[in-house]
């Protein structure tokens, strides 16, 4: 458990760039809180890369068992922390799930089931996140949940490359099968057509789900509000810059660059100073 010993502050700072966007407007008791939060859920992310499956799983089957009777110092107060906020820890335990389907590079058949693997990813991160940041009732847990969704479909997108040299696939294999594509073409070169066209199809529902994402903001408080946006922007516009190289997903994981972030940081901020973002009914729509 060492690796969950530090502040969980410096944890976030190594793990996803968007997410240190978001805490960057938040009182710090808020962002002590999310930390925590992140801080689990990075943790299930490198016990899934642990090269002994046996011993793997065994740390995420003691995690697990922590929820319910937590003994080490961090999930004594993440445990506090989902308490404290009203979490279910259900969402814990889907995260969790989601590790183990990493850990044991098992493959989604079909579309449904691929969604179920960003549901207990992604979506349910979002849906703790949300409730931290104060978002209450099941229309906001909804959009969190699409928030989520969106998130991992993009990031599936964009790191089809690196994730395949890792013998991890997560496109359906219906998916690959309808459009003529197989595993052994994830390599580095041009994109098959048939893979343009699939990742074309989950870059488009990745953007359904960021506008009822987008409407999401109502239920938060002003603060989080325009971290919660740039995190949306960013991501988006992972996606924009995916469909603007033709969907060549095989070059390289694709990446914003320090200026690209500028660029919807910026531009976010300015989205942020419309009198509408402020008002009770905020009904953002994705823009280029």
């Amino acid at each position: 458990m060492e690796y969950l010993e530090p502040d969980p502050r410096e944890i976030q700072k190594t793990y996803g760039s968007a997410f240190h966007w978001t805490v960057q407007f938040l009182k710090d008791y808020d962002d002590k809180d999310l930390s925590m939060i992140y801080a689990f859920y990075s943790h299930t992310k490198k016990i899934a890369r642990i090269p002994n499956k046996e011993i793997a799983q065994d740390k995420l089957n003691k995690l697990e068992q922590e929820l319910s009777a937590p003994t080490s110092t961090f999930m004594v107060r993440f445990v506090n922390t989902l308490d404290r906020l009203n979490i279910e820890k259900t969402c814990a335990i889907e995260v969790l799930a989601a590790a183990s389907f990493e850990l044991n590079k098992k493959r989604a058949l079909n579309h449904n089931q691929l969604m179920v693997y960003c549901y207990k990813n992604n979506a349910a991160l979002s849906m703790m996140l949300a409730a931290t940041l104060g978002a209450k009732g099941a229309q906001a847990k909804s959009c969190a949940m699409d928030l989520g969704l969106g998130i991992n479909l993009s990031t599936i997108c964009a790191n089809i490359l690196s994730d395949a040299a890792q013998d991890r696939v997560y496109l359906p294999q219906t998916d690959l099968t309808r459009n003529h594509v197989c595993e052994a073409e994830l390599v580095q070169g041009s994109t098959p057509e048939g893979l343009k066209i699939i990742v074309q199809k989950y870059l488009s529902l990745a953007d359904t789900y960021y506008a009822s994402a987008l409407r999401g903001l109502n239920f938060l408080p002003f603060r989080a509000r325009i971290g919660v946006l740039i995190s949306i922007r960013m991501y988006r516009q992972l996606g924009l810059k995916i469909s603007r190289n033709n969907y060549e997903v095989l070059r390289g994981n694709t990446k914003l660059t320090n200026l690209e972030k500028s660029y919807v940081f910026s531009k976010t901020l300015l989205e942020a100073l419309r009198p509408k973002f402020w008002g009770p009914t905020f009904k953002g729509v994705p823009t280029e």
